[in-house]
């Protein structure tokens, strides 16, 4: 009968000390939880640069924006100064239109005296087109501005769409983060739930062996 009990016992402690072992297993749950929150401060951190450089290409792009504005405004001017020089030369009378020819090229009126003699209608359709050219000239320098500006606008807007994509990425990064994280506190739940259990068994265990142990002793006293 006392082998039976100090078998018993024996088994009881061996169980114990094995429930005991699993229980004091290390965790690296905090250790991995640490860098998650690293890397998702980093993560953050990147959005919020993208944002300032975000709010800095919209700046440029405004300013952008009023040079196009400007720009555009000044080819509507040279237009209408374009339609005004040319219903003005249209009511002027052949003296007038010569006067016009002299104002445009001084140095070849003080050569001659007066210019080939050609009839009106002629002298206003040649200081027409000379006033058409003379437009022309400017808008091409205009909008060759304009299209520069155009050009530096669609690069910014290049830019701009490039940094939202890299946002784009950085929440994906964190939304992952976030799922690994709850994937590992309900792992960690679950672990603790499981040790939980086991400290209620080694729990019950414990208060068995005190009971076979002092059963024991009570035996073996009486068997005196």
């Amino acid at each position: 009968m006392f082998k039976k009990i100090l078998l018993v016992v024996a088994g009881l402690l061996l169980v114990y000390l094995l429930l005991d072992k699993v229980s004091l297993a290390p965790s690296k749950f905090k250790e991995e939880l640490s860098v998650l929150h690293q890397q998702n401060d980093s993560l953050i951190a990147e959005i919020q640069a993208g944002d300032s450089i975000i709010a800095d290409l919209h700046e440029k792009d405004l300013t952008l924006t009023n040079e196009l504005e400007d720009a555009l405004s000044h080819v509507k001017v040279v237009k209408q100064i374009v339609y005004k020089e040319v219903e003005k030369v249209k009511q002027h009378d052949s003296s007038a239109v010569v006067g016009y020819f002299n104002g445009r090229y001084p140095e070849e009126a003080k050569k001659v005296d007066t210019l080939i003699p050609l009839n009106k209608p002629v002298l206003v359709a040649a200081a027409v087109d000379l006033i058409k050219y003379d437009g022309a000239v400017k808008e091409l320098t205009l909008k060759d501005s304009v299209i520069s500006i155009q050009d530096k606008k669609l690069v910014l807007r290049d830019s701009i769409v490039s940094v939202f994509s890299m946002k784009e990425d950085k929440y994906k990064n964190l939304v992952a983060n976030k799922d690994i994280e709850i994937a590992r506190w309900s792992k960690e739940f679950n672990k603790l739930e499981v040790q939980n259990k086991k400290l209620k068994l080694k729990s019950k265990f414990q208060r068995i062996a005190a009971a076979a142990v002092i059963g024991g002793l009570t035996y073996m006293t009486l068997k005196k």
